[in-house]
C-alpha cells in the first residue's frame, strides 16, 4: 500500500505529490531513508530492488500523476508498505547532437507514452517536458524508528539528520556543534506519535525537558 512518512513532512527538499509520493533530488530518498533507520551506507537492497506486479521498482514515466494513474491501484493493493520517489530530468535542446545529457537505458523501464529513438533524451524530437525517473522503496517500519530529525545546513545544501532517541540527539548535536563553527544546526523537531513515548517516566521527561530546553521545542 502507499505509504506517507513522517521523515518527508516539512522536509525542504522534498514535495509531497500524491498519498506516498514525493519528488526530490537523486539519492535524497535512499539515504534519508538509510539514516531513518539507522543504517550507515545505503537503505536495505532487498526493500530498494523489487518487483512489484508487471513493474520493476525502478524506471521512467512521463510525471508522477501519470505513474499514480497507471500502478496506483497496484500499489494500494500491495500488502507492503511503499512509499515512490521522482525526480525530473529535463530536457536540453541546446545539447541536441552533442552526445551528452541524460540518458534512457541506465534508468529501468520506459512505462510513458512518448516512444524513445535515440540514447540521449537531448537528442529527441519529443519529449520536451522531459521526463521523470522513479524509485519505490518498501518503507515497513521507518515511521515507528525515528522520533525526530534536525536540518544540518552547509555550503548552500540542507540535509536532515534523523534521531532515534532524544539522548542520542543531545550527545550527537552537543559534540558536532562544538567541532563545527561553519555548520548550521535547526533545532529538534519531535514526530507527534512519538511524544507520548518520550515522557513514560519521570527519567525520560527531564531528559526531553532538558533536551527541550537547550535546542528547540517539539512541533
Amino acid at each position: 500500500m502507499l505509504t506517507e512518512l513522517n521523515i518527508f513532512k516539512d522536509h525542504p527538499e522534498v514535495i509531497r505529490v500524491f498519498k506516498g509520493g514525493y519528488v526530490c533530488r537523486l539519492n535524497t530518498a535512499d539515504m534519508s531513508l538509510s539514516s531513518a533507520v539507522g543504517n550507515g551506507g545505503n537503505y536495505d537492497y532487498d526493500k530498494s530492488y523489487f518487483e512489484l506486479g508487471p513493474i520493476f521498482s525502478y524506471g521512467v514515466i512521463d510525471n508522477p500523476d501519470q505513474f499514480l494513474e497507471k500502478f496506483g491501484t497496484i500499489l494500494e493493493g500491495d500488502k507492503r508498505e511503499i512509499s515512490v520517489f521522482f525526480t525530473w530530468m529535463p530536457k536540453d535542446p541546446n545539447n541536441k547532437g552533442k552526445s551528452g545529457g541524460w540518458r534512457w537505458h541506465k534508468w529501468g523501464e520506459y512505462h510513458g507514452n512518448g516512444t524513445p529513438t535515440r540514447e540521449y533524451l537531448d537528442d529527441e524530437d519529443e519529449f520536451n517536458d522531459g521526463v521523470y525517473v522513479y524509485h519505490m522503496y518498501i518503507v515497513d517500519g521507518v515511521n515507528e524508528k525515528c522520533v525526530g530529525y534536525y536540518d544540518i545546513a552547509y555550503d548552500g545544501f540542507t540535509f536532515r539528520k534523523f534521531v532515534h532517541s532524544v539522548e542520542e540527539a543531545k550527545i550527537e548535536l552537543l559534540d558536532r556543534k562544538e567541532k563545527a563553527d561553519d555548520i548550521t544546526f535547526g533545532e529538534l523537531v519531535l514526530f507527534e506519535q512519538n511524544k507520548a513515548c518520550l515522557v513514560q517516566s519521570s527519567e525520560d521527561a527531564i531528559i526531553a525537558k532538558s533536551f527541550v530546553d537547550s535546542f528547540g521545542e517539539t512541533k
